[in-house]
């Protein structure tokens, strides 16, 4: 008399197998959640195309993600009456939908036409979907949060090279003073690089901060002033001084300078 029952051999190999593809598909959209630097569109297209493979009729089967109002899918998936779908949560938040279909009728299992581990495996997927989702708008946020400070920093460099601009443009012997103060600076901070280019333009560093005013005798010295009414003596400061230190030493020496003048 033979037995109508599957072998139970045969029943626990078939559930190791199917349970071997969940498996595998769960660490391939793994792997493709995990690519940050790819595109979301790329992403969440491998995903769907990927997602199939760890149901029990992977050729008829078909996924859908929807996302801010996007639909990522394959050009034959469509809604059946044989479907399952699982919410995508973000930051607290439902944010889209993940759902399998299959285009045609299926053997009822265990929730409709579906196992019970395949209801279990859609839901992980929404959450692993909705954390990869979290950590793009995340970071996101932070270029977005660098690229602000980027351009308050850039804002704040042009202050100091516009004002040294402005500066040469209207008083180009006031700029060489500056210029000169500046090269002092570095030298007399052991600076070796603006010790060495002073050498070559044929100067000789005064001390550091040396007084700027007409009553006091100074030692006239050539040199080429072609150097000091460039901007290279700013560029070789700005490798060592921060923008706010550089417009703090303009600014005291300007004053400086117009002081003098008073006295």
């Amino acid at each position: 008399m033979s037995d109508s029952n599957p072998n139970p051999a045969e029943k626990v190999l078939k559930a190791l197998q199917e349970r071997t593809k969940e498996l595998n598909c769960l660490y391939e959209v793994e792997k493709h959640l995990n690519d940050v630097d790819a595109p979301l569109e790329q992403t969440l297209m491998r995903v769907v195309t990927t997602i199939p493979k760890g149901w029990q009729f992977p050729e008829d089967c078909r996924a859908r993600v929807s996302y801010e109002g996007k639909t990522y899918q394959l050009p034959d998936c469509q809604e059946t009456p044989w479907g399952q779908c699982a919410p995508i949560y973000s930051q607290g938040r439902s944010v889209g939908m993940l759902c399998v279909y299959y285009l045609t009728a299926k053997p009822a299992a265990d929730i409709g036409a579906f196992l019970s581990e395949e209801a279990r495996l859609i839901s992980t997927m929404a959450d692993r979907l909705g954390h990869y989702l979290q950590h793009l708008s995340l970071r996101h946020l932070f270029d977005d949060f660098k690229h602000a400070e980027d351009e308050i920093a850039s804002k704040s460099r042009g202050e100091w090279r516009g004002a040294v601009r402005l500066l040469r443009n209207t008083d180009q012997n006031l700029y060489v003073r500056i210029s000169r103060k500046l090269m002092n600076h570095l030298c007399w901070s052991g600076d070796e690089e603006a010790q060495r280019v002073q050498q070559q333009v044929g100067d000789e560093p005064e001390s550091d901060d040396a007084s700027l005013d007409a009553n006091v005798p100074q030692e006239r010295r050539a040199f080429d002033a072609r150097f000091y009414l460039s901007e290279a003596p700013f560029a070789l400061a700005a490798q060592s001084m921060t923008d706010e230190e550089i417009l703090a030493r303009v600014e005291r020496w300007i004053f400086e300078d117009k002081s003098s003048v008073l006295v």
